[in-house]
């Protein structure tokens, strides 16, 4: 039997032991392949053919996991993924298969993802984290609970305000980076596009730097994605990368929080220009978190990577996939263009002063918000950001889909793969699943953020890119018009590296 994660163990907090090597100089954020034995990681070189079982087993186990992981997530074998997973749930909801168990009913899943003190889910991501660990490796009750609140008052302060200050970064990027005359027509990227916003918004955002003008970062914030969605082999040059990257990205946070105390210190900002990482800098200062108050400077820094790491990949992604998925059909087109023009005639209202914000507008804004959210996240149901969730392990004797005809009974350490393509195809959640219509479905029912104590803690944050980027991408007659598409999508690690539209 596995212990019980319910009481916290003494000195759960950050400790020194667990910081990240900062890079000597933050802004120059090289990549190299001479630093491994600064950070403790294993030197690559001629001697490793000398243990030959070691290097082919790993290389063999790196063969395989990312093939399997390439079979989840190309568009090419979505459908064909669909029809195994739904001949496995009509075998059985909860599939077991040696020391793995597989939810594949959407309720199902939701029950495995709720339940942490059984299922330990951050036990796995901790040691894949090079910044160190943070909100999302926590699995002891109270200083999650405790560390959590102090983000979501941060990052939920003021939701309809941070929306708005988010529209003018998309807006900003949007005259950049798409063409407004037919004689400006050029093949686009799409994904850099949806990548582009993701940094801009992490940078003027969130508060760490210009990381959209730096190609340096792109390489990084793509290795650190890989470490954590991939988990690479122990020892395999992309661990090593992910690693390095992850000192790259700690010193650039650094840097900047640092910047921000000196500012706070000298007074040199009206709390409307605040990022967020002044807000979290002036939370932690006046709460009494034990797990985070001996070591403030150091938690914000790990959090505020993680944030401007993990909030770009996986929206550049999840944006870039549901394009593709809409691009598809003309059908789903003329939806996401309806919805995106409805949204954009009430938007458009809020794009001055904010005194000169209609007031009695503010719910047909909501409204239609949420329209065009639903109609993106229809379209990530057929091609989930993830298609597999976080593995959970079992930590105690427990049963998987308790109370219903599916109980299945799991021994401690069997390990729970939360398939998320089949549960977002469950017919018992999702009425005629093979259909594209996001009126009829409940906004509750999409697990994309996940689910339970480990939600996404940024998921605001998420969906007010989603929407912004979808509206100015689908009102965009140039778009609709005269493009076409021309490759799928390709992939770097786990994030989007291209999804090339071409003039017609």
């Amino acid at each position: 039997m596995g212990a019980s994660p319910q009481a916290d163990p003494p000195g759960a907090g950050p400790t020194d032991g667990n910081e990240c090597a900062a890079c000597p100089c933050p802004l120059t954020l090289v990549v190299s392949d001479n630093d491994e034995e600064a950070l403790g990681l294993p030197v690559l070189n001629q001697w490793r053919i000398l243990q030959p079982l070691t290097f082919v087993r790993r290389e063999i186990a790196r063969f395989i996991y990312f093939r399997v992981f390439d079979f989840l997530s190309r568009p090419c074998l979505l459908r064909l993924t669909r029809a195994i997973t739904r001949l496995m749930r009509w075998i059985h909801p909860v599939p077991r298969v040696g020391r793995w168990a597989i939810p594949l009913r959407a309720k199902d899943l939701r029950n495995a993802l709720e339940r942490v003190e059984d299922l330990n889910g951050a036990e796995q991501m901790s040691p894949r984290l090079p910044m160190g660990e943070n909100v999302l490796a926590i699995d002891w009750p109270r200083r999650h609970a405790e560390e959590r609140e102090v983000l979501e008052q941060v990052l939920d302060h003021n939701h309809d305000k941070d929306h708005l200050r988010i529209r003018k970064i998309v807006r900003d990027r949007v005259k950049k980076a798409l063409p407004t005359e037919r004689s400006e027509l050029r093949k686009l990227n799409i994904a850099r596009f949806c990548e582009d916003v993701a940094l801009d918004v992490a940078g003027r955002y969130l508060g760490i730097g210009d990381l959209c003008e730096r190609e340096d970062l792109r390489p990084i914030v793509r290795r650190l994605a890989s470490q954590v969605f991939q988990a690479p082999v122990h020892g395999s040059i992309e661990e090593r990368d992910a690693r390095l990257a992850g000192s790259r990205m700690a010193g650039l946070a650094k840097h900047y929080v640092d910047e921000a105390v000196d500012q706070f210190e000298c007074c040199q900002k009206h709390d409307e220009d605040w990022t967020i990482t002044d807000r979290l800098l002036h939370a932690v200062a006046r709460e009494n978190v034990p797990s985070i108050s001996a070591h403030r400077r150091n938690w914000v820094t790990r959090n505020m990577a993680t944030l401007a790491v993990f909030g770009s990949v996986t929206t550049a992604r999840a944006m870039t996939q549901a394009i593709y998925q809409i691009h598809l059909y003309p059908e789903r087109w003329k939806i996401a263009r309806h919805a995106a023009k409805t949204y954009e005639d009430v938007a458009v209202k809020f794009d001055g002063p904010a005194e000169e914000h209609p007031v009695d507008a503010v719910s047909e804004l909501k409204t239609a918000r949420e329209d065009l959210l639903m109609v993106i996240f229809e379209a990530l149901r057929w091609h989930p950001m993830l298609p597999v969730l976080g593995v959970r392990t079992a930590i105690r004797d427990t049963l998987l889909a308790p109370g219903n005809d599916a109980r299945t009974p799991v021994r401690a350490g069997t390990k729970v793969l939360p398939v998320l393509m089949a549960a977002m195809h469950d017919g018992e959640t999702f009425r005629h699943p093979e259909c594209f219509c996001p009126k009829a479905r409940n906004k509750d029912d999409y697990l994309h953020f996940g689910a339970g104590p480990h939600e996404c803690v940024g998921r605001h944050m998420a969906e007010a890119m989603l929407i912004e980027i979808a509206a100015a991408f689908f009102t965009d007659d140039l778009i609709g018009a005269r493009y076409r598409k021309t490759t799928a999508i390709e992939y770097d690690g786990p994030a989007v590296n291209a999804l090339w539209f071409q003039p017609c």
